[in-house]
């Protein structure tokens, strides 16, 4: 099944240039084992096989991946290339991917608009690729930091490598490491939600790394924003040794 994937994201993955940032998540999720896993934007469902592959390795947790399927008519031009992976609704394309990789419940669709995805839950990793302008990235933020786990893993991608993004990501990072919330942001977070976003930037430390390929492609980057409690220690708080 591990070689099958492989041969379908090499096919596909440069549609949407995810080819090699979805073996990164595979890895990722087989090391620090999370609970919630949640992608904003499905799309052909590269980064959700390899997420759910790596949760079904483990064993443990479960992927929630959210996509309304508008830009689905926009990929007739690709049955050639999908072959008998095309479907005429997007839904029943998202089935056969999870037929036939043996996903079974670890891999979860929800069809919706994201932008009324109600969040239900804390998520240990999220992975939002639906939308990269300032203006976006500053909202998805606003809607998705009151949800993480305080050792929680956030993705933004493309969003490196468009410089309006890049630069207010670096901004608002450093606020929230100096334990400001920005106006901006403030003023988008739901205000019965605050609470819970003051708590995670008092206790939580905010590491902004800019992950570009090397390659030339339109779709070549992801932020990724990790939280990591301030503590004495490294989490998870797992075979911790202090010297005698």
């Amino acid at each position: 099944m591990f070689a099958q994937l492989k041969a379908y994201t090499d096919h596909i993955g440069p549609v949407y240039g995810t080819e090699d940032f979805s073996v990164y998540v595979y890895s990722l999720i087989k090391m620090t084992r999370p609970n919630n896993v949640l992608e904003l934007g499905t799309g052909l469902g590269i980064v959700a096989c390899w997420a759910a592959q790596a949760l079904k390795e483990n064993q443990q947790g479960q992927l929630i991946t959210v996509d309304n399927g508008q830009s689905w008519e926009n990929h007739a031009a690709l049955s050639n290339l999908l072959g008998n992976r095309y479907a005429y609704s997007y839904d029943s394309f998202v089935e056969k991917l999870i037929k036939e990789f043996d996903l079974g419940s670890y891999f979860n669709f929800v069809k919706s608009d994201i932008e009324e995805f109600q969040f239900d839950r804390t998520y240990d990793m999220v992975f939002c690729d639906h939308a990269h302008s300032a203006f976006s990235v500053t909202r998805s933020l606003a809607r998705l930091l009151p949800h993480m786990s305080m050792t929680g893993m956030l993705w933004i991608h493309s969003a490196s490598t468009y410089y309006e993004s890049y630069l207010t990501l670096e901004h608002i990072v450093a606020q929230l490491n100096q334990k400001r919330i920005p106006l901006t942001l403030r003023e988008m977070i739901n205000p019965g939600q605050l609470i819970q976003v003051m708590s995670l930037v008092e206790h939580c430390r905010f590491e902004l790394s800019h992950i570009v390929e090397n390659k030339q492609s339109a779709q070549n980057s992801a932020a990724q924003i990790r939280m990591v409690p301030v503590d004495v220690v490294a989490h998870p708080r797992v075979n911790i040794r202090f010297s005698h």
